[in-house]
């Protein structure tokens, strides 16, 4: 099992509202192979002060099925399960 994993921007917005920003879906629906995007990666940390997650720019590279595949487009502090 992934120590990992992509965050639901839509249950965030719907808890924050007035802190947090989700593209409509008119927006996302666009999304295109080539586009960059911000996703969140949300990971367990015994650490108290540890961040419970970290948002990294990614690049898509090719959809696959239904989902996409994707690099990261700039350098995280968190490693991820390959």
């Amino acid at each position: 099992m992934p120590s990992w994993h992509l965050a639901d921007a839509a249950e965030l917005a719907a808890r924050h509202p007035y802190t947090f920003y989700k593209s409509p879906p008119e927006a996302i629906a666009q999304v295109r192979p080539g586009d960059v995007v911000k996703l969140i990666f949300a990971f367990h940390s015994d650490d108290p002060q540890a961040p419970g997650a970290e948002r990294m720019w990614i690049l898509l590279d090719a959809p696959a099925g239904s989902a996409f595949a994707f690099d990261h487009a700039t350098q995280g502090y968190v490693a991820v399960d390959a």
